[in-house]
């Protein structure tokens, strides 16, 4: 059964925060378009965005949020494109992973 975005959204984020003790904030800036879905901030200063799409389609982004995610990789913020609730948890766990042995780097005198 294809899962719509919406619910394989909302499934990666009850893992995030049953697994982590994190939130991933949902992403709505008034007026804008093109922002990823989800954000989670992660230590040492970082933070993990993610676009969700709808099972069964093709992963591509609209215009606006290729924009977007270009301007953000620029400034150095990766964003995932999935539509696949394993992939997004391989890659939150990297991410967090790294993030806390960057604090833990700049921890030790």
């Amino acid at each position: 059964m294809v899962k719509l975005e919406a619910e394989i959204e909302q499934t990666w984020c009850d893992w995030v925060e049953a697994e982590y003790n994190l939130i991933a904030l949902k992403l709505t800036p008034d007026g804008r378009v093109g922002y990823p879905d989800r954000l989670v901030f992660l230590p040492a200063g970082r933070v993990f965005l993610v676009e969700w799409k709808r099972q069964g389609r093709k992963l591509v982004a609209d215009p606006m949020q290729v924009y977007i995610h270009d301007e953000l990789r620029k400034l150095e913020h990766g964003v995932l494109l999935t539509n696949s609730i394993e992939e997004a948890k391989e890659e939150f766990k990297k991410a967090i992973v790294s993030a806390i042995r960057e604090r833990e780097r700049n921890l030790v005198p």
